[in-house]
C-alpha cells in the first residue's frame, strides 16, 4: 500500500506503507535519468488526497539489506549515550521513526537521528539527539536505481555523498551505524 501525490511537472512521489520508503514516479512518455531528491519542497497542483489530516503520522523501522539478505532482520537503533546500533527486531521505541517533512528521522523518544558533533564527514557516527532543525539532523531517502527495489540509500541532506552505513558490513547486533562514502553496497542500503 502507498500513499502518493502529484506535484506540478508530473513527478509523483509515494510512501510505501510497508517500508516507509519515499518513491518517486514519473508520468509521460520517457522518465527522465537518475536525479537527486528535490531540495525543495514541490508545489502541489492539488490538494493532496493521501490520508485524513488527523490520520497518526507513517512510522517504520530502518531495516538493513545486508542482514537480510543472509536471513536475519536487523534494524537501527537510535541511542542518547551510544552510537546507533544494528539490533534484534522489538518494539522498543528507538527502534520506529517518522520521517519529518523537515526532512528528520525522528524517533518516538521524539529525538532525531543525528550525525554527532555536526561532523559530517567519513567516519562520524549516528545517534540520538534532541531535535534542534540543523544540517546534521537533516536526511534524504534515496531510492536505488533497482526497479522494484524495495532498499534505499540514506545521506546526510548537506552531503549526498555520504551514505548511512552499517560499520564494517556487520549485521551483528551491536554494529555501529555511521557515515561512509556511498559504495552502493548492501550495508548502506535500508528499508
Amino acid at each position: 500500500d502507498t500513499a502518493k501525490t502529484t506535484y506540478a511537472g508530473g513527478s509523483t512521489y509515494s510512501i510505501a506503507a510497508t517500508t516507509g520508503l519515499i518513491l518517486q514516479f514519473y508520468s509521460g512518455s520517457v522518465a527522465p535519468g537518475p536525479t537527486a531528491p528535490p531540495t525543495t519542497a514541490p508545489v502541489p497542483t492539488s490538494p493532496p488526497t493521501l490520508a485524513p489530516t488527523n490520520a497518526p503520522p507513517t512510522v517504520f523501522r530502518i531495516s538493513n539489506e545486508n542482514a537480510q539478505n543472509q536471513g536475519i532482520t536487523r534494524v537501527i537503533e537510535s541511542h542518547t549515550t551510544n552510537a546507533a546500533s544494528l539490533q534484534d527486531l522489538s518494539s522498543k521505541s528507538g527502534q520506529i521513526f517518522q520521517l519529518t517533512t523537515a526532512g528528520e528521522l525522528k524517533d518516538q523518544n521524539n529525538l532525531c537521528l543525528d550525525v554527532w558533533g555536526a561532523n559530517i564527514q567519513q567516519g562520524s557516527i549516528v545517534g540520538a539527539y534532541t531535535c534542534n532543525g540543523q544540517a546534521n539532523q537533516k536526511w534524504v531517502i534515496d531510492p536505488t536505481p533497482t526497479i522494484g527495489s524495495l532498499w534505499a540509500a540514506i545521506h546526510p541532506k548537506s552531503d549526498t555523498t555520504l551514505c548511512l552505513d552499517a560499520a564494517g558490513e556487520g549485521i551483528s547486533v551491536g554494529t555501529y551505524v555511521g557515515l561512509w562514502k556511498c559504495l552502493g553496497q548492501d550495508n548502506q542500503l535500508w528499508g
